[in-house]
């Protein structure tokens, strides 16, 4: 999986370098930024209890949303920002469909460190913490004319494994700019559990633009 993410994000990185142009504005450097993004995801969710746990993967997170860059001192700039993530899983077993997905907000806070390589092209290791609001979040099984609905934010429904509205996670990635345009890769998990014994990460990929 992470092999694909990443030829997935040098195509991104060399499609982007080929479409920027002559442009006035530039991602190049510390000087700061507002940029506005599109983002895909593959997601596991973990389930830890006793010293075990089992990864459920096959989740796909998209996302958009808007990130402003400042510098704090030479290279480093300071970053923060906020996403709407859905998270989507369909799978079939034994004539029953589920479809599962999880609607959210997401402010990240990001450190991020400017390398200016030349040629218009800038790479910003980043690394921060990143508050997650959950709106909804539902399963839906049909089998035939059937279907039964969950709602992962109901303890009716869920017991002890109730979702909570609200999470801390960290991230870490690498962005590369290219004139008006950015490209993406980063790692994200939680730190705080959605569930008793859950937690959710992300390969997360993205492609960006400055406004």
């Amino acid at each position: 999986m992470m092999l694909a993410a990443a030829a997935i994000f040098a195509g991104t990185m060399t499609a982007s370098a080929q479409f920027m142009g002559g442009s006035s504005r530039t991602t190049s450097g510390a000087d700061g930024y507002s940029a506005i993004w599109a983002g895909y995801a593959p997601t596991t969710f973990k389930y830890s209890d006793d010293g075990s746990s089992v990864s459920e993967e096959g989740y796909n997170t998209f996302s958009i949303g808007w990130t402003k860059a400042t510098p704090l001192q030479s290279s480093l700039l300071g970053e923060y920002g906020v996403f709407a993530d859905l998270t989507y899983k369909k799978e079939k077993d034994h004539g029953v469909t589920t479809t599962k997905t999880l609607l959210g907000v997401k402010v990240p806070v990001n450190v991020l460190y400017a390398l200016p390589l030349g040629e218009g092209i800038t790479l910003y290791p980043y690394a921060g913490l990143n508050g997650k609001l959950y709106l909804l979040g539902s399963a839906k099984a049909k089998h035939e004319d059937e279907s039964v609905s969950t709602n992962f934010f109901s303890k009716d429904d869920m017991g002890d494994e109730v979702y909570k509205r609200f999470t801390i996670g960290y991230q870490i990635g690498l962005r590369a700019g290219f004139g008006n345009y950015f490209a993406s890769i980063g790692y994200t998990d939680d730190i705080t559990k959605i569930a008793d014994y859950t937690t959710i990460n992300k390969i997360e990929i993205g492609v960006g633009m400055l406004f």
